[in-house]
């Protein structure tokens, strides 16, 4: 009898410890989840703190986007009259920002729906331009035929606009194209591909 008490006894005295151990853990647990709790709200303050900035950042370099890509398109195309516009769309929480190219102090829409592929050749080249400079990537570009739908007639153009970005924003730029019309003018240096009849191969030769 004496041995089954003492028995009961080691089990009440094993499911105590068990219960103080088990009342600590929650206690941790609920100190833990309150902490969690804390920092959630403060994390979703942060979170609204910094979209706030982003908005103002976004807003804060529109007209310098819209300046850019502007006196970009005037370089490539001076006989028309174009204008970029950067619009800032807010709602639902949410800021974004919807292009428009003018012609004639006139908002004519969507420039691919409008223009076609000259125009927004070279809008879509200067805003990944300005990404690069926003993002502070490494100024090397390399170009593959990016300007095959631009009009021959604006090719010169183009070239002097390249020109321009290369040295007033200090990037490098490499261009590959069949256009012999393109660089000749503004390229520092110009190579090409040729046959190599003796090796059966070919080679590249440096034209300036």
């Amino acid at each position: 009898m004496k041995s089954q008490i003492d028995q009961l006894l080691y089990r009440i005295q094993e499911t105590t410890i068990v219960h103080k151990q088990l009342l600590k853990k929650s206690e941790d647990l609920e100190k833990e989840i309150t902490d969690l709790e804390s920092e959630t709200r403060i994390l979703d303050k942060v979170v609204e703190l910094f979209k706030h900035l982003l908005d103002d950042l976004i807003v804060d370099n529109v007209k310098k986007v819209e300046d850019l890509v502007t006196y970009g398109l005037k370089v490539a195309f001076p006989d028309q009259d174009l204008k970029f516009e950067a619009q800032v769309k807010r709602g639902k929480g949410k800021i974004g920002l919807e292009f428009k190219t003018i012609k004639n102090g006139q908002i004519v829409g969507e420039v691919l729906e409008t223009f076609g592929g000259s125009i927004a050749t070279i809008e879509s080249f200067l805003l990944r331009l300005i990404v690069i400079i926003k993002l502070s990537l490494r100024r090397i570009i390399i170009l593959d035929e990016s300007f095959n739908a631009v009009d021959s007639e604006y090719s010169s153009n183009v070239s002097k606009l390249l020109r321009e970005m290369c040295e007033k924003l200090n990037f490098d730029m490499l261009l590959v194209t069949q256009n012999r019309d393109t660089l000749p003018e503004f390229a520092h240096h110009i190579y090409k591909v040729v046959a190599d009849n003796d090796q059966n191969c070919a080679k590249i030769a440096k034209v300036k």
